[in-house]
């Protein structure tokens, strides 16, 4: 575009018989109320002109379409403000006096680069939709090993257990004991119950890495037994950690045996130190063994095994934790546990 009309009409005339169509605008608002995006490939116009200038229209037809190739056309005394020009996005500057053949070549290169740098765009495009389609594909198989993973397992935690008949089931009723007490100390909070049973129904995972003797012993462990016992929960921390990124899922298989005066296993943490879902499965999972038979005993009354509890309360257990578990059997709530399967979360 150009305030000199025979000028601008003998130039679109030119690259019409080039066969490069033209549209014409006498000045710069005139050709942005021509501007829409994809409209036009290129814009040829002068620096100086009455009314919007030239560098003007450069930088607010760019704002309508970025993709538009500029080509200012100035005399010699304003090529520092072409440069700038250049500098601001316009692809080339053309100096007057200028010949048909000179306009016509650079506007081709123009838009030839137009048109390599939309395709560009447009295989970036496409790249970019087959890299997400790609990581989709990824995170879905990735999600997919998790779960054969979790449920894995799940499967060898309950194997495990199924070898003595008395600890089958025992993880689910420690998820389902960990489950009422979180509801009442933590509620509204689902994801936390959903982390706190997974970590419960695989808090003895780590005792597959214990001898099976030593696991079936008829008796009273041995102190070199029960030592090879207490490698559980670390080796258990150890076989979950590829799996799960969940922290309270890994800190509760670690710590589920910490005592709140520090003499519990594997770190001796002391009190809050103790992740609070780890303490919620301690209790969970004394009571559960207390109160089931093993070769060596018969289970113990559940009252026994609330008062051991509480005697314990604030320096093996958590005190808290230990109360919410009275108020629970007195309610009679322990008689019936909710099912946790469905809260398991498998990768």
């Amino acid at each position: 575009m150009d305030d000199e009309v025979d000028l601008v009409a003998g130039l679109a005339d030119g690259l019409m018989l080039s066969g490069i169509e033209t549209d014409i605008a006498h000045s710069g608002e005139e050709a942005l109320a021509c501007l829409r995006p994809g409209a036009y490939d290129a814009v040829l116009t002068d620096l100086n002109m009455p009314g919007m200038s030239g560098d003007e229209l450069l930088s607010r037809a760019l704002r309508v379409d970025s993709t538009l190739a500029v080509i200012m056309i100035t005399a010699g005394s304003d090529v520092t403000r072409a440069v700038e020009c250049l500098k601001a996005g316009a692809f080339d500057y053309i100096l007057k006096p200028f010949d048909l053949e000179d306009v016509t070549i650079r506007l081709e290169k123009a838009l030839e680069r137009r048109r390599l740098g939309l395709l560009t765009r447009a295989l970036e495009a496409e790249n970019e939709v087959y890299r997400r389609r790609l990581e989709a594909r990824v995170h879905e198989q990735a999600e997919q090993l998790r779960t054969i993973f979790g449920r894995t397992l799940r499967s060898f935690t309950q194997a495990l257990e199924a070898k003595d008949p008395h600890t089958q089931n025992h993880s689910s009723r420690v998820a389902g004991i960990a489950l009422l007490l979180a509801q009442e100390l933590r509620p509204g909070h689902p994801e936390f119950l959903r982390s706190l049973v997974t970590a419960a129904l695989l808090h003895d995972i780590g005792k597959i890495g214990v001898p099976e003797q030593i696991l079936l012993a008829p008796g009273r462990l041995t102190p070199q037994e029960f030592e090879a016992v207490k490698k559980h929960p670390v080796i258990g921390e150890t076989i979950l950690k590829p799996i799960y990124s969940d922290e309270t899922i890994l800190r509760v298989v670690r710590h589920h045996h910490e005592a709140m005066d520090g003499s519990g296993y594997p770190d001796k943490l002391v009190g809050e130190q103790i992740p609070f879902a780890a303490r919620i499965v301690a209790v969970a999972d004394a009571y559960d063994a207390m109160t089931s038979a093993r070769s060596y005993r018969p289970a113990m009354p559940r009252p026994d095994a609330l008062e051991i509890l509480v005697r314990g309360a604030g320096v093996q257990w958590d005190a808290e934790v230990v109360l919410t578990l009275q108020d629970l059997a007195q309610e009679g709530r322990l008689d019936h546990l909710p099912e946790t399967d469905s809260f398991f979360w498998e990768g």
